[in-house]
């Protein structure tokens, strides 16, 4: 009969699992470390906002 061959904590492999978030958007659930938006979300974000916005006082000049 073969013998057995030690067990060592080293050989297993260790697997981590990402824990689910909810988005903040949908609701739908994603993996992330982090909670947040999906990323389909986050592109309809980026695409909905404008690029860049102007400060609201740049355009008001004030006499001296």
């Amino acid at each position: 009969m073969p013998s057995r061959l030690p067990h060592r904590d080293e050989d297993r492999l260790r697997t981590t699992v990402t824990p689910f978030q909810a988005c903040d958007d949908c609701d739908r659930a994603f993996r992330s470390p982090t909670p947040g938006h999906r990323r389909d979300c986050r592109e309809d974000r980026a695409q909905t906002r404008p690029r860049h916005q102007t400060h609201r006082t740049e355009g008001v000049r004030t006499a001296a």
